[in-house]
């Protein structure tokens, strides 16, 4: 990817996740339980939520390889790289925070209708 790539994805990436992984779970919840087993909905609801962890975290990772490299090269939009990649990491560590809490639902609920 070319370096204004791996900023944006670091950047939006993980809410978009994020948000992919409520709106399934929402689904989940309000839809879905009454077909399928809870044990059913939990499992899909794990491995929604696993993917959705391994874009966030591949999105912090890219963050984190963005922000390196912006400390060591030096250009002229340094300054505006040096920002993004640093929000780049903000941004995906909070967001693998949040995939991580939401996740943790198809653990401890045993009511179906509760996931969201």
């Amino acid at each position: 990817m070319t370096d204004t790539r791996r900023l944006w994805f670091s950047l939006l990436a993980p809410p978009a996740a994020f948000g992919a992984e409520g709106a399934f779970g929402w689904a989940v919840g309000s839809g879905v339980c009454t077909s399928v087993s809870i044990g059913t909905a939990r499992t899909l609801v794990a491995v929604v939520s696993l993917v959705m962890l391994a874009i966030a975290a591949a999105a912090l990772m890219t963050g984190i390889g963005s922000y390196r490299e912006a400390l060591v090269t030096r250009h002229a939009a340094a300054d505006r790289v040096e920002f993004m990649a640093l929000g780049g990491v903000l941004v995906s560590a909070s967001f693998v925070v949040g995939v991580i809490w939401f996740g943790l639902n198809a653990v401890f609920l045993n009511v179906c209708g509760g996931m969201r």
